[in-house]
């Protein structure tokens, strides 16, 4: 860890605005003296002297600013010596302070500076560092030091945020030339541990304000960073990102040839590099690079064996995109939730875990061509809200990177398909929230109908119902039997006693049950009951022996029944009818649906029938709900804004419900 002394502190005033500067002539004569003395440690590699650093610090905190610019940060050399000494001396807390000084003040004045030296000075210090990368990785050792948080520790942070800041200066002003540089220091930046060093930094800063900073000082340009190399596609400056893309394909099927032409067919519309951003093509290198074969085993037997093999190119591609904006949607500075932070430090792990399980979804799903790929990139959105849902439970004692990526992993296909559809689902139902309850209404009564309708048809056909206790009559076993059926107009109940079934169905004309045997018919006439006059249905459970009548050709086991007793009540408690049936089913369809059609209904349905009420009109909601054509499930909503109170409007979804039919 640095150890800042109080003598560097003293230094440290004098980068106050107040400061008062060397003159020109003076500061170019201090710049010269620097310039020689790296000249000497640069002819003397193996002996540089220690003091060079120190004689460096001193010049950047006191000379002419813009002689700085103009003598010093311009030149490529200084930079490549600066940095090349730093490394040598990064052991020394005293000298590495220097360094880092002198790193703050450049950095300061270029991103204050203005002026034609501006871009010449951005390039020589944004390139300065090239071959120069492992001081990232002693950066990353001092930030992830055991102990707490302190002041030193956020002057990285600030010279590691603000060299960023630089390249996103040098690359707005001068893109073409910046891409390659901003590459490499990404690139960097990762390979130097610099990014876990950040995270780890993060994770241990339990104070507000301490997190705060860090998300201003590194967060805020790391974004920056990320959004032009998402934006900026790979060009003649940046074709070595490309050349790297060549090999890591070369090193993954040089044992076979044919493999490796199937996988570039299946990829060839990417034969160009345009194609790809800059961000894109890093993510495709380093999963093709990554040591873990689990991946790589999957995609070689889609070529071998499946006619559609997944497309990786297209699945790394759209995975970059994914996390990408679902990250950026989720930026919020300070507010921003802790796990986003994670997923951008930590891209390359949670963009591989997020491709394996692209795979996976693409194999499960029998996927074959591309409109079936951004089915499944809408999934990892979903897959993404699912894990912003379930890290906000809390409770969990794990690190969140790594409770991230456990999270990926365990959700199966099946279940982000379901909560898929919860969430379009509930999406759709807020943005026609306010007209929902008629709409409901209209559907519930529209059900009802349907339900009613089915009902008459299935109280239509007849059906034979014991007219004794079942229960009590096995003791006669000469049980007594109704042949009940609704009447053609749909206003009577008919009923005619038997004494046992027949086999043909009895008939029905002008309210009359007539039937093909006269010998199994008790009684003269059919009893017909209004469905008006019926004021309350009773029923309950029994439980007996089963008494179906035995067939001669089947065997007949006594075992255990269960009956309904129906009762239809008519004014002044009289009794009109007393039935019995022998199965739920039947039960469903007469006790319920003489309710269904009766002009005073009665709030004594059966849960089952309720049951299929609501799932109906949650079926009809939901179809129906699809069928709004101003959405795109693959985009997405728009904020709902009072302006659209005109538009969705209980017209647009009552116009759903006309020609629907059930099958």
């Amino acid at each position: 860890m640095i150890r800042s002394p109080v003598k560097q502190k003293r230094e440290d005033k004098s980068l106050d605005p107040g400061c008062l500067r060397l003159n020109p002539n003076s500061s170019r004569l201090r710049i010269d003296e620097v310039l020689k003395a790296l000249k000497v440690n640069n002819a003397n590699p193996s002996s540089p002297q220690a003091n060079t650093l120190t004689m460096v610090n001193l010049v950047f905190k006191n000379c002419d600013e813009q002689q700085l610019i103009n003598l010093l940060i311009v030149k490529r050399s200084f930079w490549s010596n600066f940095y090349s000494l730093m490394n040598k001396y990064a052991y020394s807390n005293s000298l590495l302070c220097s360094a880092l000084s002198v790193l703050r003040i450049t950095e300061n004045l270029l991103l204050e500076a203005k002026g034609s030296k501006l871009l010449e000075a951005l390039s020589a210090f944004s390139i300065g560092m090239h071959g120069n990368y492992d001081i990232l990785t002693v950066l990353a050792g001092e930030l992830m030091a055991a102990e707490e948080p302190s002041q030193s520790k956020n002057d990285i942070i600030s010279i590691l945020g603000n060299y960023i800041a630089c390249l996103n200066k040098f690359a707005k002003l001068s893109p073409d030339d910046a891409a390659p540089v901003v590459a490499e220091v990404y690139t960097a930046l990762k390979k130097g541990r610099i990014l876990a060093a950040v995270a780890y930094y993060l994770d241990e800063s339990t104070e507000a304000r301490s997190r705060d900073a860090i998300i201003h000082m590194f967060f805020s340009p790391f974004k920056s960073m990320l959004t032009f190399m998402s934006s900026t596609k790979v060009s003649t400056n940046t074709t070595h990102l490309a050349k790297q893309l060549e090999r890591s394909i070369e090193k993954i099927f040089y044992l076979n040839k044919s493999v490796k032409e199937l996988f570039l067919k299946i990829n060839n519309e990417f034969k160009d590099p345009s194609c790809f951003s800059i961000l894109e093509i890093i993510d495709l290198n380093a999963i093709l690079k990554d040591d873990n074969l689990s991946l790589k085993k999957k995609i070689t037997e889609q070529l071998m064996f499946e006619e559609q093999p997944f497309p990786l190119f297209s699945g790394s591609i759209g995975i970059t995109k994914v996390v990408f904006e679902y990250c950026t949607s989720k930026y919020n500075g300070a507010k921003t939730p802790n796990y986003i932070f994670q997923i951008l430090l930590n891209r390359e792990a949670v963009t591989f875990a997020l491709v394996n399980r692209l795979l996976s979804f693409w194999i499960e799903s029998h996927a074959k061509a591309s409109t079936d790929l951004e089915s499944l990139l809408q999934l990892v959105n979903t897959l993404f809200d699912k894990v912003d849902k379930e890290i906000n439970k809390g409770g969990q004692e794990s690190p969140v990177l790594d409770r991230t990526l456990e999270l990926i992993n365990s959700f199966s296909y099946e279940k982000l398909r379901k909560f898929q559809v919860q969430l379009l689902k509930g999406k759709q139902h807020q943005r026609w929230n306010k007209q929902g309850a008629q709409f409901n209404n209209v559907l519930s009564k529209q059900v009802e109908e349907y339900v009613k309708q089915q009902r008459v048809f299935q109280l239509q056909i007849g059906i034979w119902v014991y007219a004794d206790d079942p229960v009590a009559a096995y003791r006669t076993k000469n049980p007594k039997f109704f042949y009940l059926v609704l009447s053609d107009n749909h206003y009577n109940l008919l009923a005619r006693e038997f004494k046992y079934r027949i086999e043909r169905t009895p008939t029905v004309e002008q309210n009359k049950i007539i039937s093909p045997d006269g010998d199994a018919v008790l009684g003269l006439s059919t009893i017909v009951i209004p469905l008006k006059r019926i004021i309350d249905y009773r029923s309950r459970e029994l439980v007996g022996k089963n008494i179906t009548q035995p067939h001669k050709r089947l065997i007949n086991m006594s075992r255990n029944a269960s009956y309904t007793e129906v009762q239809l009540v008519g004014k002044n408690e009289k009794l009109l009818l007393t039935f019995y049936l022998d199965n739920k089913e039947a039960s469903y369809i007469w006790f319920d649906g003489l309710q269904l059609i009766a002009s005073q209904r009665q709030n004594k349905v059966s849960k089952p029938t309720k049951n299929q009420i609501e799932t109906l009109i949650d079926i009809r909601k939901n179809i129906q709900m699809v069928g709004l054509s101003h959405y795109n499930f693959l985009e997405g909503f728009d904020e709902y804004t009072d302006d659209d109170d005109e538009y969705y409007d209980l017209d647009a979804l009552s116009i759903l419900t006309e020609d629907f039919f059930y099958d």
